[in-house]
């Protein structure tokens, strides 16, 4: 995910993901844990280009 998401963005893609998760393996909430990294453009590439 590239960096300048707002942290009520980071948020709610939280608890939309764990709902997911939980809804779909049928897991208690507190077995489920989200990571963000947020990397700048100029740091991530595909198919050998960068996006920065």
């Amino acid at each position: 995910m590239f960096e300048g998401s707002s942290a009520d963005d980071r948020r709610l893609l939280a608890k939309r993901l764990t709902d997911v998760v939980r809804e779909t393996l049928n897991v208690s909430p507190e077995a489920i844990s989200v990571v963000i990294y947020e990397v700048p453009p100029e740091d991530w590439a595909v198919a050998g280009k960068s996006l920065g």
